[in-house]
């Protein structure tokens, strides 16, 4: 895994008035990785909106990595920009965004001076305000369109996404703040689910309110996902945390979201608490969380789990991260008659473990090992819970190497094994890259592989992708040709797809930009399948 460095962007504007600029970079580190999401960590994410593009370091340039799609004030969900690899720990930062103070030459200029933020609403004409209570609202708005075409039986499909995100801080100079994210999604001929259930068309993220009631007391209320326990999921209800010296507790009570449509649902009640603590250590940080949930469905117990997490920095360059989940309400099945015995006995669901070492500047390690069952809610599963009790743990190794020899040029491998007992064949997997910025042309050049190898499929991919700014940030485009071999052993079959890729961001204005993708795949005989993705989104 590529050693994430602290980035510094430096950015030049012209100003009609003369004015000095002060610039912000929030920087902050991955604390959490999922299948899905990736959550990140920061001292405050008040220079940070939903639809934010984050950034690692990569040959001493920044590399977008990952998508803010929600955010609290210290915390932040993303999901995962195809590129590079990531692992917990690492460092990450959002673009500058210029805070204008008109202050005379030779005085220094105040964070938190009562002009406008760009994108931000400051309540023109108001006093100055205490730092803690500035007004600041930042949001985005976007429309996609995902279409695609075949001449298969597939066929022609066209989906529609809107999207909505907003994070208002010290509404009116007040201490209630207000964050949101949700979209709304249907697909071409089936208008008839959405009108079924709205829901089915409509997720609502994050929907929530706070409010401080003391300097180190915040209560929380909505559809909100807590940062310090993301493990649990969302919760529709109240949040309250209490912060003394490096120690935070927290209380939690609500719903969880309906599991098929993530609607509103009153008859999964949930409640528990967490603490959590955070402290400097000699060579860096150490955090601590250690969380109790109890969720239930139609008053009866769903699930029951502690859930502990630990991080630090105790040795330097070296950067440890373990978390697990505990059961602590199961049940087991009476083979002769299928009935389900209660057993408290407390057992270890989820683990996972990751160290990351940097041997030196330009070269680093990292492996991990999860351990992982599937999650059982014993009411809301009960027609298939037969099933996922017989499930066994799912474990497996990672490793990974990041090296950068010279300037422009860098590589990485990375290699998984995964097994399960009832597994034909162990899982195994290998994926390499290599990058080259060719210094005339400023062109980034990227060749891949990946070797996998399971009970279902095997295969290779190889890859080949070009990208370049073509006008100063406002203008990139890129491309990209990959070659898929697979085997599925199944039905022992074999399939060969040639992936040719087209990629072009546009940044209309400061606030305005638009993407689009287009992906060919082509199979033989004379099989084709085309995707366009096409996105037009703004920020306020």
């Amino acid at each position: 895994m590529k050693k994430i460095l602290s980035i510094l962007f430096c950015v030049t504007m012209g100003y009609a008035l003369e004015a000095q600029i002060q610039t912000r970079i929030p920087e902050g580190s991955i604390s959490f990785i999922t299948a899905q999401h990736v959550y990140v960590r920061f001292a405050s994410t008040e220079d940070l909106a939903p639809g934010d593009t984050l950034y690692i370091e990569q040959d001493g340039k920044p590399v977008a990595a990952l998508r803010i799609s929600a955010l609290s004030s210290l915390s932040c969900v993303c999901d995962p920009i195809a590129g590079p690899n990531l692992s917990v720990g690492d460092k990450v930062v959002a673009p500058q965004k210029p805070v204008r103070a008109d202050k005379p030459s030779g005085q220094t200029a105040s964070p938190v001076a009562a002009q406008q933020i760009p994108g931000r609403d400051s309540a023109q004409g108001q006093k100055a305000l205490p730092k803690d209570n500035v007004q600041q609202i930042n949001g985005r708005a976007s429309v996609a369109s995902f279409s695609g075409f075949s001449n298969t039986p597939a066929g022609n499909t066209e989906r529609m996404q809107y999207t909505f995100s907003m994070n208002a801080r010290h509404i009116g100079g007040s201490k209630f703040s207000a964050e949101s994210y949700m979209t709304f999604v249907h697909r071409s001929g089936e208008w008839d689910k959405v009108k079924e259930n709205l829901f089915n068309g409509l997720k609502i993220y994050n929907l929530s309110g706070s409010w401080e009631a003391g300097r180190k007391s915040v209560l929380y209320f909505g559809r909100r996902i807590n940062p310090k326990f993301s493990g649990m999921g969302a919760v529709d209800g109240i949040q309250f945390e209490q912060r003394f010296g490096s120690f935070s507790a927290g209380v939690i009570g609500g719903f969880r979201p309906d599991p098929d449509h993530y609607g509103f649902n009153t008859d999964l009640l949930q409640y528990g608490g967490y603490l959590y603590q955070e402290q400097k250590v000699r060579h860096g940080s150490m955090q601590n969380t250690l969380a109790f949930m109890e969720q239930g469905n139609t008053g009866k117990t769903d699930r029951r789990f502690a859930y502990l997490q630990h991080s630090n920095t105790l040795v330097t360059n070296l950067y440890f991260f373990g978390s697990a989940e505990f059961d602590l309400y199961n049940k087991t099945i009476n083979t002769e008659d299928s009935t389900l015995k209660p057993d408290h006995t407390p057992k270890v669901s989820n683990l996972y473990l990751s160290l990351r070492y940097r041997l030196w500047q330009k070269l680093s390690l990292s492996v991990s090992y999860s351990a992982r069952q599937n999650i059982v809610y014993y009411e809301t599963y009960k027609s298939y819970l037969e099933k996922l009790l017989e499930s066994e743990t799912r474990q497996g190794y990672s490793f990974q190497l990041n090296y950068i020899p010279v300037s422009g040029l860098s590589a990485g491998l990375n290699a998984g094994y995964y097994f399960q007992n009832r597994d034909i064949r162990d899982t195994r997997n290998l994926h390499g890259y290599i990058t080259y910025l060719v210094p005339f042309l400023k062109l980034n050049t990227t060749a891949s592989f990946t070797w996998i190898d399971a009970s279902y499929v095997g295969g290779n991919i190889y890859s080949l992708g070009f990208s370049r700014d073509l006008a100063k940030g406002k203008l990139d485009a890129g491309m990209n040709y990959r070659y898929a071999g697979y085997h599925i052993g199944l039905y022992d079959y074999s399939l060969v797809q040639h992936i040719a890729e087209i990629s072009l961001g546009w940044r209309i204005n400061g606030r305005l930009s638009l993407n689009v993708y287009v992906e060919g795949t082509f199979e033989k005989p004379a099989n084709r399948y085309q995707r366009v993705y096409a996105r037009l989104s703004r920020s306020f």
